[in-house]
């Protein structure tokens, strides 16, 4: 390995982590702010941190492996056609995850109001990006996919001090 191209892949790779820190500082200095900022935080964040490391660490490792003079068209082709058989296999975690970023961008409820989605009532114990979990009153617990719910109604927003 020559001292140039050992330059070049140290380059590539600082250069990820450099952006992958600033889209991310960018990511949580957007949901910072308003009401339920911490619950937005939390879990949108999450989503977003991780799908940027993982687009930067795929990005460098094909700029490291054509430095290496490797094709990566065949590499790319196969996780494009991989990555079309999991987006069919994983439809309904999708159409949840999605569901659940509208839910905490409109800001629709929040952990600890009073709320019925569908015909199922309860206090909001956790919300996630794919489901939220109501506890009725008689202390069951319900994991909801949020795919799934048509009608959502806040019977009583928690009282926020």
């Amino acid at each position: 390995m020559t001292l140039e191209l050992l330059t070049r892949v140290l380059l590539i790779l600082l250069g990820a982590v450099v952006l992958n820190g600033l889209v991310r500082s960018g990511i949580r200095r957007i949901m910072r702010g308003g009401k339920g900022a911490e619950l937005r935080i939390r879990g949108v964040a999450f989503f977003l941190d991780r799908a940027s490391s993982v687009f930067f660490a795929v990005i460098a490792i094909m700029m490291v492996l054509d430095s290496f003079r490797i094709d990566t068209r065949p590499l790319l082709t196969g996780v494009g056609v991989a990555g079309l058989f999991a987006t069919f296999a994983s439809q309904a975690i999708l159409k949840d995850v999605f569901s659940g970023i509208f839910v905490f961008f409109e800001d629709l409820y929040e952990e600890g109001d009073r709320i019925a989605l569908d015909d199922t009532k309860g206090v909001v114990q956790r919300l996630t990006l794919r489901k939220t979990v109501l506890k009725d009153r008689t202390g069951r617990l319900h994991h909801i996919p949020h795919g799934g719910v048509k009608i959502v109604t806040v019977e009583a927003k928690r009282r926020t001090v």
